[in-house]
């Protein structure tokens, strides 16, 4: 008999760190049969994702706190804040960044199509407990544009993060 209906995420389920936003796989890829993935993040205050777009839509819904998320419309780019009980779709290739300018975490579930999952499986650096997380090294960098190339995802340059307000050095 095989199980039909299983509680996520699984005991000792390890955190993750994405070079910045910390997430538990609530649902991953493998338990969905590649339908969806679902995380529990934390962006800690202070932190961004640089500017970036993937062919997959993203649906992040803030459980604690607020973030800002970069979008853009006719007149150019903005920086648009999405608070706790708030959610926001990315669509499919939109170039955004996400960032945390407040002085609290900000806590959000995000959905995606198992793809992500995958991609996130393969940069993740395992979190652990009561030590704090350092900044990317110049060998996660490298492992971050490399597995990015080969799903084909877009990042920004240094310059192009410079421009919306995001140093990445």
């Amino acid at each position: 008999m095989t199980t039909t209906a299983y509680k996520t995420p699984a005991p000792g389920q390890p955190r993750v760190n994405l070079f910045g936003p910390i997430v538990l796989t609530v649902a991953s890829a493998e338990q969905t049969n590649d339908q969806f993935c679902v995380y529990d993040s934390v962006l800690p205050a202070g932190v961004f994702v640089p500017l970036h777009s993937h062919p997959e839509v993203e649906h992040i819904y803030v459980l604690e706190g607020a973030l800002e998320i970069l979008a853009y419309d006719d007149k150019g780019h903005y920086w648009m804040e999405v608070a706790a009980g708030e959610s926001v779709v990315i669509p499919t290739n939109a170039r955004h960044a996400l960032r945390n300018i407040a002085t609290v975490d900000a806590r959000l579930f995000l959905v995606s199509d198992a793809r992500i999952g995958r991609f996130f499986d393969e940069i993740g650096v395992p979190v652990v407990p009561d030590v704090p997380p350092g900044p990317p090294t110049p060998e996660m960098l490298g492992t971050l544009l490399a597995v990015s190339a080969q799903y084909e995802y877009w990042n920004a340059s240094p310059e192009e993060n410079a421009a919306i307000g995001i140093n990445l050095f």
